[in-house]
């Protein structure tokens, strides 16, 4: 009983860290006075328009991001955004030829945006952010008609957590829990999301995805962060930093699968892992959010199935979905996204209603 007491009690004090920010930090959210604004920061503002009362919403941003008070209020400080989040990802591939890439986000509850991007030196692009990490939370539910709290969506570029550009090159990023970065003197220093906004605006194809990641040392303020990257030749790297190096596992029309444990440092165990999950159906040592049992359930459908249809790679969504209560903390699968490489289009089911399935196209 002693045991399971200190046993509580560290939980609650890891629980208490992550929500409270007590990790290194992440770039300051500052909200912008609209007399601040230029015309084309107040038309991305007056572009948002909800889709549903989750609520689920879509955001067109019309200004350079890359240039001006957005960047540079992101540049001058540090604040508490971060919190704890899973998710599941994996590329598939249909009896078509469609590439697609799958992801859930798990997360807090809070307003979820899709997001439109157009920059004049790069790609176009779809995007998914949680506006949890902007510092919205359950009870904004109309951010609409808080107009000073709607500058914050100014910073939206720079916190999706996954995306498809018009290049067909699709991004997704997943949470993990143990700290490993690649510092190399003389690259530019960025934080984990920021990479995602620079793979979409400039990256058409994994290669050049690849060389972006070498570009740059990649930090992590709170949460470390892998990721999948896949486009329409069915290639895909897994990339994840660990022993303080960047590692990449390449596929070429085999599916990637990631989910929150470290693979390079757990792939020796992961056929023991398969075995238990095989034949008890559980993985008895797991990572946050049944993270090995995700991975397993997710490569055993794949390799069970002689085809894939996008209602089976929705199927699979379905299955790995969280719903987990940690005291009155819920957390949960907020968004299920299916990218369609080939056609750049975007299914999504919100707050796992899975008989209203929304599409968007470029």
């Amino acid at each position: 009983m002693k045991n399971l007491k200190i046993n509580r009690y560290y939980l609650l004090l890891v629980v208490f860290l992550i929500l409270t920010g007590c990790f290194r930090k992440q770039p300051k959210i500052h909200n912008i006075s609209r007399n601040d604004m230029n015309q084309d920061q107040i038309k991305t503002l007056n572009s948002l328009k909800k889709i549903n009362d989750y609520p689920f919403y879509t955001l067109k941003y019309y200004d350079n991001y890359e240039h001006g008070i957005v960047r540079e209020n992101i540049d001058k400080g540090w604040n508490d955004i971060n919190k704890k989040f899973g998710c599941s990802v994996f590329t598939a591939t249909d009896n078509a030829g469609d590439h697609f890439l799958a992801r859930n986000h798990d997360f807090f509850n809070a307003p979820v945006v899709l997001l439109y991007c157009n920059p004049e030196d790069g790609y176009s692009s779809i995007a998914m952010l949680d506006t949890r990490i902007l510092g919205y939370n359950s009870e904004h539910k109309n951010i609409e008609d808080k107009q000073d709290d709607l500058s914050r969506l100014l910073y939206a570029p720079y916190f999706c957590f996954d995306g498809i550009n018009s290049k067909g090159l699709s991004i997704g990023s997943m949470a993990v829990f143990e700290n490993s970065e690649e510092l190399i003197r003389g690259r530019e220093d960025i934080f984990g999301l920021e990479i995602v906004r620079i793979v979409l605006d400039h990256a058409g194809n994994i290669n050049e995805a690849i060389e972006l990641f070498k570009k740059y040392n990649i930090y992590f303020p709170k949460l470390p962060l892998h990721y999948i990257i896949t486009d329409t030749s069915g290639r895909s790297v897994f990339i994840e930093y660990y022993n303080n190096r960047m590692n990449i596992l390449e596929k070429n029309n085999e599916s990637s699968i990631g989910t929150n444990f470290l693979y390079f440092k757990r792939q020796k165990r992961l056929p023991k892992t398969l075995k238990e999950f095989k034949n008890t159906g559980n993985v008895k040592i797991d990572v946050f959010g049944k993270s090995i049992w995700r991975y397993h359930y997710i490569d055993e459908y794949l390799n069970n199935k002689e085809f894939i249809s996008k209602n089976d790679i929705l199927e699979i969504l379905k299955g790995v979905r969280l719903n987990i209560a940690i005291g009155p903390i819920k957390f949960f699968t907020k968004w299920s996204i299916i990218y369609n490489l080939d056609k750049k289009e975007v299914d999504i089911a919100i707050g796992q209603n899975y008989d209203k399935i929304y599409n968007f196209t470029f």
